[in-house]
């Protein structure tokens, strides 16, 4: 399905040369979001916590705290940061853990 999509040049741009990761062209992906806010919004946090849980799989913490902050749970995106905010501070990379702290409540 998707090589069908890729090669007629719909909705799907791929992300590397073995053709194994993918994202929606911005437009269509625009027009999915719309709509789901205009028919299901209150599935959009279910939505971003299985992605976070999806991208921690894969071992892309910094887009499962993106999700996690998004879906408004904090507790995981506390954990996720933990888990990777000592190794990219010891790196001299202070700003996105900075960046995503501060999207954490005050306590």
């Amino acid at each position: 399905m998707l090589d069908h999509l890729q090669s007629a040049n719909l909705f799907v741009v791929p992300l590397d040369e073995g053709r194994k990761w993918f994202r929606y062209h911005h437009l269509f992906s625009d027009l999915l979001r719309d709509r789901l806010q205009k028919t299901q919004s209150d599935r959009i946090p279910t939505l971003h916590r299985r992605a976070s849980e999806w991208f921690a799989h894969q071992g892309l913490t910094s887009e499962a705290i993106h999700h996690a902050l998004a879906a408004r749970d904090f507790d995981r995106a506390a954990d996720l940061i933990e888990s990777v905010a000592v190794p990219l501070i010891s790196q001299g990379k202070i700003s996105a853990p900075q960046a995503w702290l501060e999207k954490l409540p005050s306590m």
